[in-house]
């Protein structure tokens, strides 16, 4: 049987991690600049990834990490039309 050639380890997710870098900006989180997997909108109009969002709450509750205006998870709404986008990009 022929050998086929293995990727170099590491080739495979430095790819991915370059695509995923070239995404649109309201494409991606306004905290961390990733590309949106499950985003949510705040009442102010910013859109973060759910988990880093939450992420940042943990750790200054009640405030917009952005702003610092009043915020909870809870008065962030699922943006499932930026979500389609991002699964289309």
């Amino acid at each position: 049987p022929v050998a086929q050639a293995q990727p170099r380890p590491g080739a495979e997710p430095r790819r991915l991690r370059e695509l995923l870098q070239g995404a649109p900006p309201e494409l991606c989180c306004a905290l961390d600049g990733r590309l949106l997997v499950d985003p949510v909108r705040s009442p102010q109009g910013y859109v973060f990834e759910r988990g880093t969002l939450q992420r940042a709450l943990a750790a200054a509750p009640g405030s917009c990490p952005l702003s610092g205006a009043p915020l909870r998870l809870e008065d962030c709404v699922r943006a499932g039309d930026l979500r389609a986008q991002a699964v289309r990009w």
